[in-house]
């Protein structure tokens, strides 16, 4: 699966709304659709934004482990909390 396809299949999977995802992305919706739909690309910066919010999603569509994402998350914030 590519990049766009993992992606497009976690968002469906957990239920997660399109249209947030690419609020937080700082997309429109619809150039947002064409990139899952694999018409489009996304930038980079764009992609950090989301992985900022669900890392667990960037994680999963690289074919990392979700749950490492979700542990490194927890570690920045604790390291934050310093």
């Amino acid at each position: 699966m590519k990049f766009n396809e993992r992606l497009k299949y976690y968002i469906e999977y957990k239920g997660i709304i399109k249209h947030r995802v690419a609020e937080v992305a700082g997309i429109t919706p619809s150039a947002f659709f064409r990139f899952l739909n694999g018409t489009s690309t996304m930038k980079s910066s764009n992609i950090e934004k989301i992985n900022e919010v669900w890392p667990e999603m960037i994680a999963f569509a690289f074919s990392v482990d979700p749950d490492i994402a979700k542990r490194a998350k927890k570690l920045k914030l604790s390291d934050d909390d310093e």
